[in-house]
């Protein structure tokens, strides 16, 4: 089957890249982007047969306004002492304002002598905002407003932070976007020097680069194309996780198909029917590594916590969008391409004479395979016995992004209230009947 698949795209190679390129460019132009499906919201992830799922519906029911996000500004003297009169009229004055501006997707600020904290270092004052909790609009809302305070407080004794779920979620996704650039960074270099020191070429390294760019802009697009169509939202963990998949397994299969051509090369066959070779040797590998990739994340599928659940079809999108491409479009640039992929290097001319740093290790691995199990086994062992301190923790409110503005505040916030005020809990009772007294 692999050898009939080689031969078909070495003689069609044009049209399957021709064929890949104009789908990705009518994708992605006419999809909605990642971002429109993406929530930080876990109620969202929630099944709806949960409790707190039905008590939300409840709530909508009592009040437009009952599940609409807010947020807490904590205000103190930058003396850090008790609050006088004059701090709390002028906290007063700084909410009115705040109020006046008529600042995007705010309701309303409040405060009152009710939001003081016991030791009266400490007020708060809520801000509630329009839309849902991951409507992007409403997160970002988060930065106008304490822009605006920001000018409120300059040349008071006052300080201001902002914190609570829009601005842990708008710090959050901040931070997610400079972990994913980083992370892209890192793997791009990882992508471009791996293949490039292994092959001694700079088109070796760039090759791997191009193919799974393409793949990974299309799969983003398909992503949220499903998502819509489906109706169902990601984590904002899935662009990191994604990306490093994506980049991982895309590398893995084009070295597969690369080290077969470079054997069939250095057997004296320069046509491109070393090509068809290639993808017929390393095609089973790619689509047996791949298939199990896809089973293992397709397993997701069946977690009851939505975020475990909502990472499943991006990233079996993403693998099955990599395997189609590793058997069609990346063999079809190869043989366009053809020897020139190991330019400027001689080195895939001619076997090694020398044994390799694998053959060396595959040669201790069969002198001494027990030896081998014992140290590998004490390895993994005291890798996995870190794994006993591990405490998973699905509140974004006990985890601000450090070193923001929403963690600093939420530090002051715990440190000055008791628990709950953040974030409390609302109790709906409901009847059949109407409610006397």
């Amino acid at each position: 089957m692999m050898k009939k698949l080689g031969d078909f795209v070495v003689k069609r190679r044009w049209w399957i890249v021709l064929v890949w390129i104009v789908c990705a460019v009518l994708i992605v132009s006419f999809s909605p982007k990642l971002s429109s499906i993406t929530s930080d919201d876990q109620s969202s992830f929630i099944p709806s047969t949960y409790e707190s799922v039905k008590a939300i519906d409840v709530a909508k029911k009592v009040s437009a306004n009952s599940q609409a996000p807010t947020d807490l500004i904590v205000f103190k003297n930058t003396s850090n002492s008790v609050l006088t009169s004059e701090d709390q009229s002028q906290i007063n004055d700084l909410v009115a304002k705040l109020n006046d501006q008529k600042l995007t997707r705010i309701i309303d600020v409040k405060t009152s002598s009710q939001q003081l904290a016991p030791d009266n270092k400490t007020q708060l004052a809520t801000i509630t905002y329009q839309g849902t909790s991951q409507d992007t609009a409403t997160i970002n809302a988060v930065k106008t407003v304490r822009e605006s305070l920001t000018k409120l407080v300059s040349g008071t004794n006052l300080t201001a932070g902002v914190t609570g779920g829009e601005a842990i979620s708008y710090d959050t996704q901040d931070a997610s976007n400079r972990a994913l650039k980083i992370v892209s960074i890192g793997t791009i270099i990882l992508v471009l020097f791996l293949p490039a020191f292994i092959f001694r070429s700079p088109l070796a390294g760039l090759f791997p680069l191009i193919a799974v760019s393409i793949v990974y802009t299309l799969s983003s697009s398909l992503i949220a194309v499903a998502g819509h169509v489906f109706n169902f939202h990601v984590s904002q963990q899935l662009s990191i996780l994604f990306t490093v998949v994506l980049f991982g397994i895309g590398t893995d299969y084009i070295l597969f198909l690369l080290f077969r051509y470079r054997e069939k090369l250095r057997s004296g066959d320069h046509t491109k029917s070393a090509v068809s070779f290639a993808l017929s040797r390393a095609g089973e590998a790619i689509l047996s590594a791949a298939l199990v990739v896809l089973t293992s994340f397709a397993a997701l599928f069946f977690a009851k916590f939505g975020i475990f659940s909502s990472l499943a079809p991006g990233l079996v999108i993403c693998v099955i969008v990599m395997m189609v491409a590793a058997l069609t479009l990346v063999p079809a640039l190869l043989a366009i391409i053809g020897e020139k992929v190991f330019w400027p290097s001689k080195a895939w001319m001619v076997a090694a004479e020398k044994p390799t740093t694998s053959k060396k290790i595959g040669g201790l691995i069969a002198r001494r395979p027990g030896l081998v199990v014992g140290l590998v086994v004490v390895v993994l062992l005291v890798l996995a016995s870190f794994s006993l301190n591990f405490r998973a923790d699905f509140t974004s409110f006990s985890q601000p992004p450090k070193g923001t503005e929403s963690a600093s505040a939420y530090n002051q916030l715990t440190a000055a209230y008791p628990a709950g005020v953040l974030n409390p809990t609302q109790v709906y009772v409901s009847s059949h009947q109407p409610m006397t007294v």
